[in-house]
């Protein structure tokens, strides 16, 4: 955490870690995700375990958004339709390296 003075700007050097967290941390109180508790659920996932998530057509991308935006290409989302019109389910894993 080096502080740079460049010109008239301080400039921080963080790790992508700490943005993330200053980025979505208890500076954004007041304002959540609709999806943040499947984040929170998904940061506990080990290489053996899957998170299964029931959706609707119309929240599938904003939720893969959300996994890209939040948590960079750390997590997949594969989706599978349930059968009933307009109803997937999700499986969210580890994404490998």
């Amino acid at each position: 955490m080096a502080k740079k003075k460049a010109g008239q700007f301080y400039v921080e050097v963080l790790s992508s870690e700490q943005a993330q967290a200053e980025m979505y941390g208890a500076s954004r109180t007041g304002r959540s995700s609709k999806y943040d508790s499947i984040g929170r659920a998904a940061e506990r996932l080990t290489g053996d375990t899957v998170l299964k998530v029931r959706l609707e057509k119309k929240e599938v991308q904003p939720l893969r958004t959300f996994l890209r935006k939040r948590f960079e290409n750390k997590y997949v989302l594969k989706t599978a339709s349930t059968g009933k019109e307009g109803a997937f389910t999700g499986f969210i894993f580890l994404a490998s390296r």
